[in-house]
């Protein structure tokens, strides 16, 4: 094994026995700006608009008032 993948395995393992002593619930952890990006970095897009929609906005956008 590589030194650099045993270092990677040793801090990972690091920060995994951090977490377990950590006495924050999962609502205070989302709260700080940490957990806000994680959150906001794996939350999934916004599907794509259909095409029979996109088409009925655009109408309405486009009739005079």
């Amino acid at each position: 094994m590589s030194e650099l993948l045993v270092a990677s395995h040793l801090g990972v393992a690091a920060l995994a026995v951090a977490g377990t002593r950590s006495r924050r619930s999962l609502d205070e952890v989302l709260e700080t700006r940490v957990g806000r990006w994680l959150v906001a970095a794996f939350e999934p897009p916004e599907p794509p608009a259909r095409s029979g929609e996109q088409e009925e906005s655009s109408e309405s956008s486009e009739k005079p008032p």
